[in-house]
């Protein structure tokens, strides 16, 4: 998945901005790949409303270095009603041309209260991960600054790095769970990185005394609190009961919250852990299993299912090398392989299936090949096109745990029978 699947992934996750890909003329086939498919709530291509715009380039245009169709598609995106900020991005293949993107933009003249991010500098070959993560940067280095006279408030915080790739229930609940956590601790979130909110609620970062750094955008959180002076607050993703308490802990120390946090902590177990106990047993013991998830979110995935007592055969991480220190091969014992073909994908699953060592695969099934019926399959993550959450269904936080649980436990249920049916 490349670089500009990131960058879609952020467009799509603030509302008011406008997205231009200098791009051939296939460029739409990325943005259907979240757009009615992993995101059914997307406004990013509406008919009446569309946020996306490209020149659609023929290969001749752009070996001319034809810039006349992408300064008109920069036109038309600044234009659109209701846009406060415009990305404007390119593919590799047109980057080439060494067009000088800023200067035509400034050539335009547009509204100076535009806020213009340039993603066309550096490597566009880098992946999906980077994409977001310099988005965000960018965010980051253009927001316009506070007023000079603005006061911060010192038990207000900022979340920076949350992958919020899609507008839909899974990423409502997560973004529920994250606010009650820190309410939880006597703290208050003033703005979440991406939390499909406007640039309105991103200028918010400026009110916050701490801004909590994540994964997906810890770059981006370094700068604004450079920015800004707000402290700044290293933290783990709150996913699983072991990182949701790690996550706890951390910022209990930062903020002096220990016993507030250990409240915390014993109140979220005795919610999950009695629930946890009724299905463990049944559909989880001594489950083998596979993911195919992104670097972040492999360690907290499979500390979860260790946790619910099954065992990792195999871990396929959806992104280049580079992004997590964490070595998971040592600590799992299992394969882990960044940025997997489908055929590493496939030789390895057909492997597992022949020696009886898998029941069930979770992750983008997309990239997982259906083989053979002896395996069921979860679909999680980034793409998901036929799982989708109109209500709010976490997967981080406590309520995360359960909900993690539900969705892998009915889907094994469901396979179970089916089987013995077709058995029978």
């Amino acid at each position: 998945m490349p670089f500009n699947d990131g960058v879609i992934l952020a467009a799509n996750a603030i509302p008011d901005t406008a997205l231009v890909l200098d791009s051939p003329d296939c460029s739409l086939q990325k943005i259907e790949n979240l757009y009615g498919n992993h995101d059914w709530l997307s406004d990013l291509c509406r008919i009446s409303t569309s946020r996306f715009f490209t020149p659609g380039l023929q290969l001749a245009e752009i070996a001319m270095g034809d810039s006349s169709k992408l300064a008109e598609s920069i036109k038309q995106a600044a234009a659109t009603p209701g846009i406060s900020a415009l990305l404007l991005t390119a593919v590799a293949v047109v980057s080439i041309t060494d067009k000088n993107y800023l200067q035509m933009v400034r050539d335009l003249e547009l509204d100076t209260r535009l806020l213009v991010c340039d993603l066309t500098q550096g490597d566009l070959h880098r992946d999906w991960l980077d994409g977001y993560a310099e988005t965000l940067i960018k965010l980051a280095e253009n927001l316009p600054p506070a007023a000079p006279d603005y006061r911060k408030d010192e038990n207000s915080v900022a979340v920076v790095g949350y992958l919020m790739d899609r507008n839909e229930g899974d990423h409502v609940g997560n973004l529920r769970e994250i606010r009650s956590l820190l309410e939880g601790l006597g703290l208050k979130p003033v703005s979440i990185w991406l939390s499909g909110s406007p640039v309105t609620d991103l200028t918010k970062v400026w009110q916050a005394g701490s801004i909590i750094s994540l994964p997906y955008g810890r770059h981006a959180a370094q700068i604004l609190s450079e920015r800004s002076g707000a402290r700044l607050i290293e933290a783990p993703l709150p996913m699983g009961l072991d990182g949701t308490t790690d996550f706890l802990r951390t910022l209990g120390a930062a903020f002096g919250l220990e016993d507030r946090a250990e409240a915390l902590i014993r109140s979220g177990e005795r919610e999950t852990l009695p629930k946890l106990r009724m299905v463990l047993p049944r559909w989880f013991m001594e489950k083998d299993f596979v993911l195919v998830t992104d670097p972040h979110l492999a360690e907290p995935l499979a500390d979860t299912l260790l946790l619910f007592g099954c065992r990792p055969q195999a871990i396929f991480v959806t992104a280049k090398p580079g992004h997590s220190n964490r070595n998971l091969s040592n600590k799992y014992g299992v394969d882990v392989i960044e940025e997997p073909t489908s055929r590493q994908i496939e030789t390895k699953i057909a492997t597992l299936v022949a020696g009886k060592k898998l029941d069930f695969v979770l992750g983008s099934t997309t990239r997982i090949p259906v083989l053979a019926e002896t395996f069921s399959i979860i679909e999680f993550g980034f793409p998901s096109h036929f799982t989708h959450h109109l209500v709010p269904m976490p997967f981080m936080g406590y309520g995360g745990v359960l909900g993690l649980a539900e969705r892998i436990a009915n889907r094994l249920a469901y396979d179970e029978q089916l089987r013995s049916t077709a058995v029978r």
